[in-house]
């Protein structure tokens, strides 16, 4: 039973052709009445150079190759590989090393086994490389995410078909029950484990250690059930010091670009936090540097009075009014808190209002009265009003004028009866006195003045046709 070499075509006993696409198919005979020719492939001579370094020297190679073939058929082995493969090498091989060897070196097409650094960068494309690159720039978090779940270990379902064809081979070959095969068989595997030195420590080589590593164990075992051999037992201890090396050093490695990678992730979050906080810092000072006034306070000066103003203030329920556009369509719902933020130079502002009137519809109407090509949420900035000279921003840069732009859209969207909660952060300017004085008076404040102002342009773009609501 066997496999076409062309399609896979499964072939019953005897066929010397295949019935699908006509290919010549490989007989190997049972016995030695067999006829016995030498090996009359072209490549054998290039192959046995690169073979040199293996169990057999070129020459003997040269000399003990053979294969039993059946009239003239040329012999190859099927690179199709499923659950017979294992019967297949057990019934059809005599368990030698050389026969071994010849089995891998028909899924290399010929050539000596050789590793590939998978997605080493050097092999690439230019355009590979490229796209590389770009899908990093582009998604690096779901990138690192992907690559980190995914680079440790390597499934054999990755293989190439003929590299699939050599891990089953590697897997299945059963060698001869003797302790001079078996010595043969392990240094075998430790000029395999020699040239997977010189691949990348990633986890194709890890996969391949592995698969020797395995093999090496079984061949040991089998043979240490027979006899003690202080020479396989030496051998083998290289093989299992010199693997246990390489995947130590994989996962090293996979350490390391791990904790890189986790930085990095952690560096990206901190900068999209941390570098728009700085710059609304910087666009602050910045306004209040044109300020013109007489009584600018030093850094110094500016913390010594905040540390110098209540921390807290709750201003009662009945204590708290609305005027303009507010007061026609929200009554308070609660007691105010407010809280002093030092570090933010900001007074947070937590409240409760209920709805009277529908605030969003009487916007529309106002913006349509006065022809104003806007929708409700089409505003461009707002602020609101505590106090007159207190100011909580409505914008979308910032996280206080984000929480401004919040509590709008909240306010646009309540329906009469509706109880709505939200929290303001006024703006406490620390570069003036009239600034922190506003603040303290506000803190101390037992009673509350709030109203709104919002900008609506007439159409987009249009800078200089505008409508403010309050």
């Amino acid at each position: 039973m066997g496999f076409c070499v062309n399609c896979g075509t499964k072939l019953g006993n005897g066929i010397k052709f295949c019935p699908e696409c006509g290919t010549a198919v490989a007989m190997v005979a049972k016995s030695e009445s067999d006829n016995v020719v030498p090996f009359a492939d072209e490549r054998l001579d290039a192959t046995l150079e690169k073979v040199s370094g293996s169990v057999f020297g070129a020459e003997a190679l040269k000399t003990k190759a053979e294969l039993v073939i059946d009239d003239d058929t040329e012999t190859k082995f099927s690179p199709v590989a499923d659950q017979n493969e294992s019967d297949e090498l057990t019934e059809s091989f005599n368990g030698s090393v050389r026969e071994f060897e010849k089995l891998l070196l028909e899924t290399s097409n010929g050539d000596y086994i050789s590793y590939l650094s998978k997605g080493l960068w050097s092999a690439w494309g230019p355009f590979k490389k490229f796209g590389y690159v770009l899908l990093w720039v582009l998604f690096f978090p779901i990138m690192a995410i992907v690559h980190l779940a995914t680079s440790y270990k390597f499934n054999k379902s990755k293989l190439q078909p003929n590299e699939f064809r050599r891990a089953n081979i590697v897997e299945n070959y059963v060698f001869a029950n003797d302790n001079q095969t078996a010595l043969e068989a392990l240094y075998f595997i430790k000029g395999q484990l020699d040239q997977l030195e010189n691949v990348s420590r990633n986890s194709y080589m890890a996969f391949w250690v592995n698969l020797w590593k395995k093999k090496a164990t079984s061949i040991f075992e089998k043979s240490f059930s027979i006899s003690e051999d202080p020479a396989i037992q030496g051998i083998y201890d290289e093989i299992d010091v010199q693997a246990s090396a390489l995947l130590d050093l994989h996962k090293k490695r996979y350490g390391a670009k791990f904790v890189i990678l986790v930085l990095l992730l952690l560096g990206i979050g901190t900068f999209n936090v941390v570098v728009p906080k700085l710059a609304l810092n910087s666009l602050n000072r910045y306004t209040r540097s044109y300020q013109v006034s007489d009584d600018s306070l030093t850094d110094s000066q500016a913390k010594t009075w905040l540390k110098s103003i209540n921390k807290e203030n709750t201003i009662a329920a009945e204590n708290v009014q609305f005027y303009g556009i507010m007061e026609e369509c929200f009554e308070s719902g609660g007691d105010v808190k407010l809280t002093l933020l030092p570090d933010e130079e900001l007074i947070q502002v937590d409240m409760t209002v209920v709805c009277k009137q529908d605030f969003g519809e009487m916007v529309t109407n106002e913006l349509a009265e006065k022809n104003i090509d806007a929708g409700m949420m089409d505003y461009e900035w707002g602020e609101f009003y505590l106090n007159g000279n207190n100011v909580a921003y409505i914008g979308t840069y910032g996280a206080d004028r984000v929480a401004g732009a919040t509590a709008y859209q909240k306010l646009l969207k309540a329906k009469p009866g509706d109880v709505i909660t939200f929290k303001l952060y006024a703006d406490v300017i620390t570069s003036y006195s009239f600034g922190l004085e506003d603040a303290e008076n506000l803190m101390k404040s037992e009673n509350l003045l709030m109203g709104i102002n919002t900008t609506y342009y007439n159409g987009e773009d249009n800078y200089e046709d505008y409508y403010q609501i309050d």
